[in-house]
Parts: C-alpha cells; sequence; structure tokens
C-alpha cells in the first residue's frame, strides 16, 4: 500500500518545521532520518507515475 503524495508532502513539511525547532540531538536524528525516507518516497512515487522523469 503506498501513501499518495499529498499525505507524504505534509509529513515531509511537519517534519521540516519539527527539525527546524528542536535540540535533542538524538530527536534530531530521528527527524532527519525519517524526512529522507518521506524524501525517498515522494521521488520514488512520482517517478514511477512519470517514467520519463
Amino acid at each position: 500500500m503506498t501513501d499518495s503524495i499529498a499525505h507524504l508532502r505534509s509529513r515531509q513539511e511537519e517534519l521540516v518545521r519539527r527539525l527546524a525547532v528542536e535540540n535533542s540531538t538524538q530527536q534530531l536524528a530521528a527527524l532527519s532520518e525519517e524526512l529522507e525516507s518521506v524524501s525517498r518516497r515522494i521521488q520514488d512515487t512520482e517517478a514511477a507515475k512519470d517514467p520519463g522523469v
């Protein structure tokens, strides 16, 4: 099951906002890791919709 692009982008924006104010090194690492994962999923989903990209 794949998430919709809109849902993924919403999560991406939320993670960016949280990263901007987070102070805990451990939490920053976790948020950053999740952001990378979400970004890859967005790219993969978009590439699957438009294989010419």
